[in-house]
């Protein structure tokens, strides 16, 4: 099997590596119940200190039920480009605060905002994303659906066929999720105008 640049494997798939110095964390409900069943909630220890452990996917989209643009003014201009073995599980923050940060510049050639029927989902989950939620990269998205099992019995967990991924592919395109199957584990696929409509779903560490 190929390995990926930056660790892991090609194709969306994913090996978690083993993490030190860790936040410690306690259970604060014992069952909840949910789309992904019956699991325990926990919390970080109040005052506990070290890096966060879990990557927390959100249980339900941003507007369910609504699609948005990625951010058409960027098509050709985007310049925070990865290759599709790129191993980028751990960068959807990085890669949310970069294209938010060129959302909000209107200096530069990305500075036109879509409006009316088709928004860019960076003006959606701005206040969000101040409070730590991110837009999951390629392989962070993979990770998820790899986990879980799921592929075409994503209607199964309350998810949509298709959702948007962080991450960029080349000055025109961005890495898409599509029916959690297609080529590699997440069903990441590649989508071809930042105009099209796709649902939201955020992640965060904890």
């Amino acid at each position: 099997m190929e390995e990926a640049e930056n660790g892991g494997v090609k194709n969306g798939k994913y090996e978690i590596p083993i993490e030190t110095d860790l936040k410690d964390y306690y259970i604060i409900q014992e069952e909840y119940n949910n789309h992904f069943g019956t699991k325990k909630v926990i919390s970080p220890m109040k005052g506990t200190s070290g890096k966060d452990r879990f990557y927390v996917m959100a249980l339900e989209d941003i507007n369910y039920g609504t699609y948005y643009c990625w951010y058409q003014a960027a098509s050709g201009n985007l310049d925070n480009t990865v290759s599709p073995n790129f191993n980028d599980f751990g960068f959807g923050r990085e890669f949310t605060e970069y294209v938010m940060a060129k959302w909000n510049d209107s200096s530069l050639p990305w500075g036109e905002h879509n409006s009316g029927d088709y928004l860019d989902l960076w003006g959606i989950i701005e206040n969000e994303i101040n409070k730590g939620w991110f837009v999951p990269s390629k392989a962070e998205w993979a990770a998820f659906g790899s986990a879980l099992g799921i592929n075409f019995n994503y209607a199964d967990y309350g998810l949509n066929f298709q959702y948007w991924t962080s991450s960029q592919c080349n000055s025109r395109n961005v890495y898409l999720v599509l029916y959690f199957t297609g080529e590699g584990i997440g069903g990441i696929a590649y989508n071809t105008n930042l105009r099209d409509d796709a649902a939201v779903r955020l992640s965060i560490t904890v």
